[in-house]
């Protein structure tokens, strides 16, 4: 069975300090214009109060490879294993390698650990593999609970591949109706797909204004309101709280507020954030970005890619096979985690951000252990080269021993990006002049 009792150990007290503490540091960020206490309630619920889920089977996800739509379309409750806890990571370390990732080792220890927020075990864990060590960790658990490993293809553009997916996907179909003792419906699959479209629609929205704005919107809350995505028992109610909030933010799109221009980012030189995803609580790296003067013009990791990865379905007449064929294509065809050799659909989104904006810099956060996407700094940094893009890798794991040498890093080269900057405003001034 899974150890529910770590409320007394040292481990859960320190995922319940990062927690704590984390929310603390993003609520002295967020604006006094603007009220994000939804958002924060459903953190502190989901981290750290236990619950009890009535008359709908929980069925555990571990990481963000698998389309969410198909779990909701059997009523079940999806629970979002994502790894971002310190508390967790460490908990794990007694049953994996020292050098294995913090993300691998925070979903372990959350799982092993009973850091989960609800009192039973999950009916059912899903598990794409995406990397060797997730192989590893699906065998492990396996004792524990009932594993469905989900072997993601790692070439997109095989024949086979497609196939391969769907494959798995009905058969988990058919694990899934035993479980919830429901048939899949056409009705229910487009219901659902249509309440996660909304939801990521108000992602995006949020990721726009926030990319517009000159600060006004913190880095770090913005990734902290998309993580709570993955925290709420209610998506319906999570989507319209975040429509209330970025109509806030649309009505003041074109006016200021206390003298600053919202979307006054020309002062600012302009800098992309991409690499390893960030998952609550540990945001160590956001939090650190909310220091400097500058205007993040694009956030690339696996969370906001997948808000952009809607199934476009509204207004098709098709039948359940075929309805469930696009969702599940979709997402695997936009998903860009590490699983990937070629990884397309990240480069694309990052690189499209870098010609949609005037970039001044770049930086990419790689977690220790996540090799994957040091594979993909390597084509990156070809790009940012060749369009003169200065590029900063930027590593670190869980531990906040080292913020302040990352904070020393990170200073150095903001104040690099900031003096090219204005030398670039104070020679196209001469210029006009002349």
């Amino acid at each position: 069975m899974i150890h529910n009792g770590v409320e007394d150990t040292r481990h859960f007290k320190i995922h319940q300090s990062d927690v704590i503490s984390t929310i603390e540091k993003l609520k002295a960020s967020q604006g006094k214009h603007y009220d994000a206490s939804y958002f924060f309630n459903l953190a502190i619920e989901f981290c750290l109060e236990k619950q009890q889920i009535e008359k709908r089977p929980i069925i555990s996800i571990m990481g963000l490879t698998f389309p969410e739509e198909i779990i909701y379309a059997f009523g079940a409750q999806p629970l979002w294993i994502l790894g971002g806890s310190f508390g967790s990571a460490l908990y794990a370390d007694r049953f994996v390698p020292r050098d294995t990732d913090s993300v691998t080792k925070a979903s372990l220890g959350c799982i092993r650990g009973g850091m989960t927020p609800y009192n039973d075990d999950p009916d059912l864990l899903i598990v794409p593999i995406t990397t060797d060590s997730m192989r590893k960790v699906a065998h492990m658990l396996s004792k524990e609970v009932e594993v469905f490993p989900v072997d993601v293809p790692p070439i997109k553009s095989d024949r086979y591949s497609k196939k391969k997916w769907m494959y798995q996907i009905n058969s988990l179909i058919q694990v899934l109706e035993k479980k919830t003792k429901m048939r899949l419906s056409y009705k229910r699959l487009y219901d659902a797909s249509m309440m996660v479209n909304a939801a990521k629609t108000e992602m995006q929205r949020l990721l726009y204004y926030s990319t517009s704005s000159s600060g006004f919107i913190p880095v770090s809350l913005v990734m902290f309101i998309i993580n709570t995505y993955y925290f709420a028992p209610n998506i319906l109610e999570w989507t319209q709280k975040l429509m209330i909030l970025n109509d806030k933010f649309k009505s003041w799109k074109t006016r200021n507020i206390d003298g600053s221009a919202f979307f006054a980012h020309s002062v600012k030189p302009s800098i992309i954030i991409a690499g390893s995803p960030i998952y609550f609580p540990n945001f160590k790296i956001p939090l650190l970005f909310d220091e400097y003067n500058v205007h993040v013009a694009a956030y690339v990791n696996e969370m906001t890619r997948r808000a952009y990865s809607k199934t476009e379905i509204f207004g098709m007449k098709v039948g359940l096979d075929k309805l469930l064929e696009i969702v599940a294509h979709t997402h695997y065809m936009e998903d860009s985690s590490p699983s990937f050799p070629h990884n397309t659909s990240r480069m694309k989104f990052i690189t499209d951000a870098a010609k949609n904006n005037v970039i001044d810099g770049a930086i990419y956060h790689v977690l220790k252990g996540q090799i994957d996407y040091d594979f993909d700094l390597i084509y990156l940094e070809e790009y940012f080269s060749a369009n003169k893009i200065p590029a900063f890798r930027l590593e670190t794991d869980y531990n906040y021993q080292d913020i302040e040498l990352l904070r020393i890093r990170t200073e150095a080269f903001i104040e690099m990006i900031s003096a090219k900057y204005e030398n670039s405003i104070n020679s196209d001034s001469e210029k006009m002049r002349a």
